[in-house]
């Protein structure tokens, strides 16, 4: 043990005194008391040794957040230890330890309404979770709402389109107002995947700076399909090609960008960064690390998402009736797709080094 009666002093030289005696006492061997307890002291020492090495890595360390939480229980800092545990499961859900901790430390009322991180489940060992997902309790109802009145509102957009120039004028900020709102739902369902939450999240309520997200989306998606309307482009003008070679050449370049789009879409959500979002560098980067199990949510995302926003698409230069109709498959597709690139998430979180 150090010396119990250090020599005293002042000033900033107390202060490091100070911390140097919490450092021998914490590193020392442990007294223990006739129960065989360690004693309180050794507790709060080693505590604010804790202290100050989360605030030195910016409590971004789960272990170090659960030994803190651990010794503050046995303080009697229940307030404190529960607060560390949230913490330690929000940076990593499948933590060994930090759930049945918390379950230990925390009080009944205090777990049901902590809304807890579900561990982790990889899609390729459930690959049925994004297509449940979006009928989940309050789910089912969500989506026959939102497809009853998407139908109704694109119906409206269908049919004001087809009014001329006056159509355009009305039609096209409504149809901007529409894809933002999807849009924000489906980062909404990325973020909430990605953080372990079991249930579709809410619908949003409707304001302006849902055509600020209506412009990332429409970046997200001309971004993946440039090289190909380029290649399209020059193919046809610049190149002996045959028709049907260049149109190949283009459909097998599209493919290739949308298979790009879910990793942007994650990097947008996540790291909240478009430029990191339409950098190629980072989205390759974002696939190599998530290989095994990004493959499998690009299709699920394809066959999905992908899917409804071609039939939407469609409807916009077909009929209102088609645009309505394709319209109404847009929540249930949105959340299944996106599940699928939250998962993504989830599973490989220690690999891609991120913090939702």
């Amino acid at each position: 043990m150090p010396d119990p009666s250090p020599a005293p002093r002042t000033g900033t030289g107390a202060r490091m005194a100070a911390f140097d005696w919490a450092d021998a006492l914490a590193s020392a061997p442990e007294p223990k008391n006739l129960s065989g307890r360690r004693s309180p002291e050794q507790l709060r020492a080693r505590l604010d040794k804790a202290r100050r090495e989360l605030i030195a890595c910016s409590w971004s360390d789960a272990d170090l957040l659960v030994s803190a939480a651990t010794l503050a229980a046995e303080l009697g800092e229940r307030g404190e230890a529960v607060g560390w545990l949230q913490r330690a499961l929000a940076i990593d859900r499948n933590h060994p330890y930090a759930r049945a901790k918390l379950r230990e430390v925390a009080t009944p009322a205090e777990l049901e309404g902590m809304d807890l991180p579900l561990p982790s489940q990889p899609l390729s060992r459930d690959r049925r979770e994004p297509f449940r997902y979006p009928l989940r309790r309050d789910g089912r109802h969500m989506m026959a709402i939102g497809g009853v009145c998407l139908t109704g509102y694109f119906l409206v957009i269908g049919i004001a389109l087809g009014y001329g120039v006056f159509g355009l004028v009305l039609g096209l900020p409504l149809a901007l107002l529409a894809c933002g709102y999807l849009f924000a739902f489906l980062c909404d369902v990325v973020r909430e995947t990605a953080v372990g939450r079991a249930d579709v999240p809410e619908w949003r309520m409707w304001d302006m700076g849902l055509y600020f997200l209506a412009f990332k989306a429409l970046l997200l998606l001309v971004a993946p399909a440039a090289p190909a309307m380029i290649w399209w482009t020059v193919a046809l003008t610049q190149t002996p090609l045959p028709g049907w070679a260049s149109f190949l050449s283009m459909a097998l370049l599209l493919l290739a960008g949308m298979f790009c789009l879910p990793a942007m879409l994650l990097i947008l959500v996540i790291q909240r960064s478009l430029l990191a979002a339409l950098s190629p560098h980072v989205v390759a980067a974002t696939i190599r690390q998530t290989w095994r199990e990004y493959r499998l949510a690009a299709l699920i995302w394809q066959a999905t998402a992908g899917a409804s926003i071609a039939l939407t698409l469609l409807g916009l230069v077909t009929s209102p009736i088609v645009l309505a109709l394709a319209a109404g498959t847009l929540p249930y597709a949105l959340a299944a797709g996106g599940r699928a690139v939250g998962m993504v998430y989830q599973s490989c979180q220690e690999d891609l080094g991120w913090y939702a």
